[in-house]
């Protein structure tokens, strides 16, 4: 049967509740392979419309949202008109409690949230989007390969006009660090450490510290113009910043801390956001 197949159609760049971690930050190269019969002009689908339409389908699905697992036994969650609130609390950890407009939220049929189950969910709502004469669809999600360490943070920023104000979605990302023009693999390694697994936040979306079961979370709060977000998640994983958590305030912010601590030696920061792009400081204006 003919296939067409589509590589690295798109990126989704996402969060996800996760029983060990709580929150991961992750970035998916999309390849798509389409089956069927052909149509009267000897195609399945021409390559334009299908990646629109698959794109299309994924942004309003998955992309920037956190991806919640609606099976599993730690989640609690309730919606009205206006928002959902959801709640996870897996042994242990602490928990995550978010309260945000539905379209941040996405619910995957699953315990856990992994790689294959996100592809199956996929499938199944893509295929409603396709010509008659398109039979099956196979999405593969994969990681960047990476030369060298990465990080998955999760963040929101609500000065943004689109997607990324949502207050839990987020990255996987390399970075790199140049030590008087040399690459440094052991600073790399400590600032991937630091950040994996993290929540990047502005300070000044703070609205409170408190104390639960004698965990220490901090509760951020803002409004966008895509409505309220609100969101509390344990103390020890947060970073916070005294900017807004843009990828060019997380490659200032690395910069910043590495002068302070060394003046004596040049330093170029490379901090990616996602696959293929981000920011480069080596110096501050």
């Amino acid at each position: 049967m003919p296939a067409l197949f589509v590589e690295q159609l798109t990126v989704i760049d996402c969060s996800y509740l996760d029983s060990y971690n709580l929150v991961l930050g992750a970035s998916w190269i999309v390849d798509v392979e389409l089956e069927g019969i052909l149509n009267e002009q000897g195609m399945l689908f021409d390559f334009a419309l299908a990646k629109k339409v698959i794109k299309e389908v994924i942004d309003n699905t998955v992309d920037h949202k956190l991806l919640v697992p609606q099976k599993s036994d730690y989640l609690e969650s309730s919606h009205n008109m206006e928002a959902i609130s959801i709640k996870f609390e897996p042994p242990a950890i602490g928990s995550l409690k978010m309260v945000a407009p539905g379209a941040s939220v996405a619910f995957i049929p699953s315990e856990e949230i992994e790689i294959k189950v996100v592809e199956e969910f996929l499938q199944q709502v893509i295929i409603e989007h396709l010509p008659d004469n398109i039979e099956s669809i196979k999405i593969s999600l994969k990681e960047e390969e990476i030369a060298g360490v990465s990080y998955q943070y999760s963040h929101g920023l609500k000065q943004h006009g689109g997607n990324c104000q949502r207050i839990a979605h987020g990255h996987r990302s390399a970075i790199k660090i140049l030590k008087d023009g040399v690459r440094n693999s052991v600073l790399e390694k400590q600032w991937a450490e630091l950040f994996h697994a993290s929540y990047l936040a502005y300070k000044e979306d703070v609205i409170e510290y408190v104390t639960i079961a004698d965990i220490d979370y901090i509760v951020f709060s803002y409004d966008a113009t895509q409505g309220r977000f609100e969101l509390t998640i344990p103390k020890d994983i947060c970073i916070l910043l005294e900017t807004e958590t843009t990828v060019e305030n997380i490659a200032v912010y690395i910069y910043e801390s590495l002068v302070a601590i060394d003046q004596n030696h040049q330093y170029k920061v490379y901090a990616y956001e996602g696959v293929g792009k981000g920011a480069m400081v080596n110096e501050l204006i």
